[in-house]
């Protein structure tokens, strides 16, 4: 059993069921983990980094903690990452790359002024239209997600074996890939939202628990 198929218990409540998405505490672990500082991260930095209300992100970070992903430190004001957390991280991080904003051009093949990529290890089979992800985007608040099949040796969009028009050199992707890897490439109208539209659209192309 891997950390990750212990996702679903941050969920678990007897009265109100959490308004948040798994995207956003797998996005508040790769912030903490990403981000960690002598003064750890707080409430309004997550709120900012995850979209998220302040009641939701305070009722984020309490389930966190009981599932020990995050803790509290007396010496810090803000939370840490615990090494549950970097477990799951782990986990997750051996289905998909880390999002990051892309060093290559982007804005013929996505919609929105910024954007965020991921890599989805041996997805193809997964992958239908792509139109699953674009709507799970939509859903969080992002601009649109386009999803490229790697072929081996070139990228192609889902159920077309005609080559993409614009190139992107593997090099910029800043991860090794294999034939059958998915590149999604999520956008938004702030980092923020790009960066959660590329994961929301990468997890839907992975089994998490």
């Amino acid at each position: 059993m891997t950390k990750l198929s212990e996702l679903p218990n941050i969920f678990k409540s007897k009265t109100i069921k959490p308004s948040f998405k798994e995207v956003h505490v797998l996005l508040a672990l790769i912030v903490f983990n990403q981000d960690r500082n002598e003064n750890g991260i707080g409430r309004y930095r997550l709120q900012e980094e995850l979209c998220l209300t302040e009641g939701k992100v305070r009722s984020l970070l309490n389930r966190m903690k009981h599932l020990n992903l995050i803790k509290t430190d007396s010496r810090i004001s803000g939370h840490v990452i615990t090494d549950d957390g970097k477990e799951m991280l782990n986990d997750l991080f051996e289905k998909i790359s880390p999002p990051q904003q892309p060093s290559f051009d982007y804005k013929e093949l996505s919609l929105g002024k910024h954007a965020y990529f991921s890599i989805v290890f041996q997805a193809q089979d997964k992958l239908t239209t792509g139109i699953e992800q674009r709507d799970e985007v939509i859903k969080i608040g992002g601009t649109g997600a386009t999803c490229l099949i790697y072929n081996g040796k070139q990228f192609n969009f889902p159920n077309d074996d005609k080559e993409i028009r614009v190139k992107i050199p593997t090099a910029n992707l800043a991860q090794p890939l294999n034939e059958g890897d998915v590149l999604i490439i999520g956008t938004g109208e702030d980092n923020s939202t790009a960066r959660l539209s590329t994961l929301v659209a990468a997890i839907s192309l992975i089994d998490l628990y």
